[in-house]
């Protein structure tokens, strides 16, 4: 679980951790970064410490004594979310990326009405709007409007992820981004 108050991702390990490890953001961000560099990780803790090696780098990180927030109060119960939506990664991905540049903040607006369509929040640089095509919704009623950072979006999108379910409730409700394999990201709106 990786959280910074604005949003969170969960991911479950390939092998069980006996204990909770808690980094601190820098440390967790530098892991981050080079995981990309390798295929295996290979973790190790001695006392507070953990060492990850990946590739050609080991890095070792001071683990944080203190208690980790209770996380699962912050996810959304699919239940809870009356609209779901199931659309192409890829074609997310695109359109995240497509409006991103015609904002300096970042901030785009969403509306839901059976689909999705991105705008710009108020830009100097221009407006877009890009409707994204659907492969499954289930929404009915009026249109749901909701505004986020396009980073935090996208970021929520795991790359090699064909589709991804977005689970809505409210314009001021956290958005449920539900993957394969059990990751789920929540953002704040």
């Amino acid at each position: 679980v990786a959280t910074d108050g604005h949003r969170l991702h969960l991911a479950p390990l390939p092998v069980a951790v006996t204990q909770p490890l808690l980094l601190p953001a820098e440390g967790a961000g530098t892991l981050n970064r080079i995981l990309n560099k390798g295929e295996q990780v290979i973790l190790a803790q001695a006392g507070e410490v953990l060492r990850a090696k990946v590739g050609p780098y080991q890095l070792d990180i001071r683990l944080s004594d203190k208690k980790f927030p209770p996380y699962n109060q912050v996810i959304p119960n699919q239940d809870n979310q009356p609209t779901h939506i199931q659309v192409q990664a890829k074609l997310l991905s695109k359109a995240l990326t497509r409006v991103s540049r015609l904002t300096c903040d970042k901030r785009l607006k969403l509306r839901i009405n059976g689909s999705i369509t991105m705008t710009t929040w108020e830009s100097e640089e221009g407006a877009a709007e890009i409707e994204v095509p659907v492969s499954r919704s289930n929404h009915e009623g009026e249109d749901l409007h909701i505004g986020f950072d396009a980073p935090y979006l996208q970021q929520a999108v795991a790359k090699g992820v064909e589709e991804v379910e977005l689970g809505f409730a409210g314009e001021l409700d956290p958005l449920r981004v539900d993957q394969v394999g059990g990751r789920v990201a929540v953002i704040m709106p």
